[in-house]
């Protein structure tokens, strides 16, 4: 046992992963997974990984490590209510029967005063120029709560992990002045991501573009689309992919400018969600890829892109050029001209698609999730100890 600041004595060997708010997809699935995966448990002394969620999310992260244990609920498989009730009325038992070190990845707190740390998950309840795109709507409202959930979290945790400097430069300032201690762990690129990059940057036939993201407001899909389009009437043979669900806000301002352009799906083509290995293929067979978000706490997505050895061109918004630095062209997404331009360019040479293409692999190889987790255990460890 370990006494730490407030009194409480924690068993170092146990670590409770707190994950009944991660849902059933995107990068906390992905982060939660590998780290289960990778984390080198026993040789920091942590002899024990009680993990609680609902049963479909623990489907989506488990493994064959038997330093590993389930802690189901029925409450954990319900609605926010129930995950709710679960968090005052059964958790504290839990932290008081193992007085674990007590993770929560998905940005939140215990309903009690308990040493743990968190992680800043979200940045859009934190961004309110993004965050009024949804004004007055129910999601609007959801996002303001999320806000002041956020922030009492940052101020209660022992630690906070960002996965830039960017997002943690986007609090404000009086709650970071709060925070007591954080670090900066970038997540990781699988390395399916990494097999076989694109190494042929010649144009044949079409060409193909490809956008992955599902439709949001703050993904800004039409703008893609009007500019595929907008290069079609050029003359320009362009096709492109839109990978992801396209339900969501944004779908009604995609079919728009699609039915203003009379186009049937044979320039804009919609393909729903994919499996990983499938999604490798579109990122392989696609000429430019276009990343147009303006909301991004780190942007997977546009790793994912990077690590396939893809010509990128992203908005200029928010954490992108964290991830891409100098290794693609930007554009202004409220200035559909600037990405007109820069695709025009990249068309026109196939020496830049492999200069930006090879450039952008390159910086995609430095991200593993065997770093990301040994440094994620180790600071909750330290800040914990």
């Amino acid at each position: 046992m370990e006494k730490i600041s407030n009194g409480l004595r924690l068993n170092k060997s146990i670590l409770l992963i707190e994950a009944s708010n991660i849902g059933g997809e995107g990068g906390a699935i992905t982060h939660l997974r590998e780290f289960l995966k990778q984390a080198d448990f026993e040789n920091q002394g942590v002899l024990q990984v009680l993990i609680c969620t609902s049963q479909p999310v623990y489907d989506k992260v488990k493994n064959d490590r038997t330093v590993i244990q389930y802690l189901n609920h029925k409450w954990l498989n319900g609605g926010y209510l129930k995950r709710l009730l679960w968090q005052i009325f059964i958790l504290p038992d839990i932290l008081k029967k193992y007085q674990p070190l007590l993770f929560i990845p998905g940005t939140g707190y215990p309903k009690r005063k308990y040493p743990f740390v968190t992680m800043f998950r979200n940045l859009l309840p934190v961004d309110t120029h993004e965050m009024d795109r949804y004004r007055y709507s129910f999601t609007w409202l959801r996002y303001k709560i999320l806000r002041q959930t956020y922030f009492t979290s940052f101020r209660r945790a022992n630690g906070l992990i960002c996965m830039n400097e960017y997002i943690f430069n986007e609090i404000p300032l009086p709650i970071k002045e709060a925070i007591r201690s954080h670090a900066i762990i970038p997540h990781g690129l699988s390395e399916i991501f990494k097999l076989k990059p694109k190494t042929e940057y010649r144009i044949q036939g079409k060409i193909r573009l490809l956008y992955v993201s599902r439709i949001n407001l703050y993904k800004h899909q039409w703008v893609v689309a009007e500019t595929a389009l907008k290069l079609k009437n050029m003359g320009y043979d362009v096709e492109l992919k839109l990978v992801g669900s396209q339900k969501g806000f944004g779908q009604e301002r995609l079919e728009t400018v699609c039915n203003n352009y009379n186009d049937k799906g044979e320039v804009v083509k919609f393909i729903e969600e994919v499996s990983q290995d499938n999604l490798v293929q579109y990122y392989h067979d696609a000429d430019i890829f276009i990343f147009a978000s303006t909301c991004e706490t780190f942007g997977m997505i546009l790793l994912e892109a990077m690590g396939a050895g893809l010509p990128i061109i992203s908005s200029d918004k928010s954490s992108m050029k964290t991830l891409l630095k100098d290794k693609g062209l930007y554009f202004d997404v409220e200035n559909i001209d600037s990405l007109i331009q820069n695709l025009k360019s990249l068309i026109a040479s196939e020496e830049l698609r492999e200069k930006f293409g090879q450039q952008a692999h390159q910086e995609a190889l430095k991200y593993n999730w065997k770093d990301t987790s040994s440094k994620t255990l180790a600071y909750i460890i330290k800040v914990l100890h």
